[in-house]
């Protein structure tokens, strides 16, 4: 039984939501792991409670029914909250989220709902509060919401400037490697120059994979590779606050977090671009999170074999590699067309 039915359960007479109230705000002290928002959360339900208190003296407690249900989840939350851990900076956030909206809860009581409590018990109005609430839903709604901050910019896919040349053929094979169920992981690899960046680019912007993936993150590793820095990236791209890893195995653990919540919307496609050879185990390994909807994709100029599924990109053919060379090559000043 959860310490707030235990107070409904003992609480005396109508008093049950001023009980509720003391015990909360008693709790929600005690959690260091959120000092700043529970702080503003214990501070905003110490202003509710002289009034609640007043309209329980009025013998209106099925009128704070509502603020009964909030209260009751607010002291969930902070039960939650003194479990969570000081580096599972996944967890905080998700419940600093929670607690910022049940803190705009308290403010909506007092902004809105307390006013007509009161001029109801002073015989001012005659609605019930249930009716007057209706009326003031959409009121509620405009109180501010902070919305998280995305980075959008920092593991988004690129868009590709032209149209690729030779390719078509390379990218359906590859799409089709990557569609399977059976692989989770799977290499792209090729001598410098011969267009994996490009390939890969083009296959996240394939309709067929934009229908599978509902989420596709896209880094570039090259010859210094950070995991930390990488995780750091896809948590700020997802819309959480920074945060510096004080080693590794915090890191993997917020990774597994994100990608839980994230295919809880649907699969998700995670390439790591240009990884250098002898990453396999210093970087790559921390990406092989066995989940159901998750898949990497990586391209590399060295083979890489202990990675798992690999597909070979060969160099463009003669015709193609002329159209490309004109795509990409100016023209010398005064030179003819031909």
């Amino acid at each position: 039984m959860s310490k707030t039915a235990e107070i409904v359960i003992g609480a005396a007479g109508g008093a049950v939501a001023s009980e509720l109230l003391k015990a909360v705000i008693k709790e929600a002290k005690k959690v260091l792991s959120f000092t700043s928002v529970l702080t503003t959360l214990a501070s905003t339900m110490k202003e509710v409670h002289p009034i609640i208190e007043q309209i329980e003296s009025r013998q209106d407690p099925e009128e704070l029914k509502t603020l009964i249900d909030t209260i009751d989840k607010a002291g969930a939350v902070v039960l939650e909250c003194s479990r969570v851990k000081r580096w599972d900076v996944i967890s905080k956030s998700i419940y600093t989220r929670k607690i910022e909206k049940i803190n705009r809860k308290f403010l909506s009581f007092c902004q809105i709902q307390v006013q007509l409590f009161l001029l109801r018990n002073q015989g001012l109005i005659e609605h019930t509060v249930e009716d007057l609430t209706n009326s003031v839903q959409a009121l509620e709604l405009l109180i501010a919401q902070a919305p998280p901050v995305f980075r959008r910019d920092l593991c988004s896919v690129r868009k590709l400037d032209l149209v690729p040349v030779g390719l078509d053929w390379p990218l359906m094979k590859l799409r089709k490697k990557l569609l399977y169920d059976s692989v989770d992981s799977l290499l792209v690899s090729a001598p410098p120059g011969c267009g994996k960046t490009t390939l890969v680019t083009q296959l996240c912007h394939d309709q067929e994979i934009k229908g599978k993936f509902t989420h596709v993150f896209f880094n570039v590793v090259s010859s210094t590779p950070n995991f930390r820095v990488i995780v750091q990236n896809l948590l700020q791209h997802n819309g959480y606050p920074p945060h510096t890893f004080d080693n590794d195995s915090q890191a993997t653990f917020a990774l597994e977090k994100l990608l839980q919540e994230l295919i809880e919307d649907g699969p998700v496609l995670l390439v790591l671009d240009d990884v250098w050879s002898g990453a396999e185990f210093s970087l790559l390994k921390k990406f092989r999170i066995k989940l159901p909807g998750y898949k990497i994709l990586v391209t590399s100029r060295f083979d890489l074999p202990r990675f798992g599924s690999s597909h070979r990109l060969e160099p463009l053919e003669g015709e193609h590699a002329k159209s490309l060379l004109i795509q990409w090559a100016s023209r010398p000043y005064n030179a003819s067309p031909a």
